[in-house]
């Protein structure tokens, strides 16, 4: 199902190139026509093409000592079955392959980002990084504890 139209204007063709976009992501039909010479037959070309288009990953969640963050792989077209890498200050994570990422004390003050592969049914695939942020102090649990014994003036 044809969702919209263009034609784009070509500067080295006498005619515009039509384009379209198809619901599952961008199509691109192009109808090249090239008459070298004004009275003799043209030559006609038509091509058609699946563009994909990669998401952008954010991270989401507080990204606070203690806490998790996920990774949000954002909008790819087509649908692309997704895996991850942590980074911390820019260098992977050792086994931090999940959607999820915790927080640990040693990462406070760092930077974390994440890492998206896609892979489409064809098995082509495009890695993306998202924008870092900076690991922050979370909730600090204090322990009480009870003193017994006598209390003396």
């Amino acid at each position: 199902m044809r969702l919209a139209s263009y034609r784009v204007r070509a500067p080295h063709r006498r005619e515009d190139t039509p384009a379209a976009t198809r619901r599952k992501g961008w199509a691109a039909s192009v109808l090249n026509r090239e008459q070298p010479d004004p009275n003799g037959p043209s030559n006609v070309t038509f091509y058609h093409y699946r563009l994909k288009v990669t998401g952008t990953p954010v991270v989401k969640g507080s990204p606070k000592v203690g806490g998790y963050v996920t990774a949000d792989p954002g909008k790819w077209v087509p649908d692309a079955k997704f895996s991850y890498q942590w980074l911390v200050n820019g260098k992977p994570v050792a086994g931090a392959t999940r959607s999820r990422f915790h927080l640990v004390g040693k990462y406070l003050g760092d930077r974390v980002s994440v890492q998206v592969t896609g892979t489409w049914a064809n098995g082509t695939s495009s890695t993306v990084e998202s924008r870092p942020v900076t690991v922050t102090v979370g909730h600090v649990r204090h322990r009480h504890e009870e003193v017994r014994g006598h209390h003396t003036h």
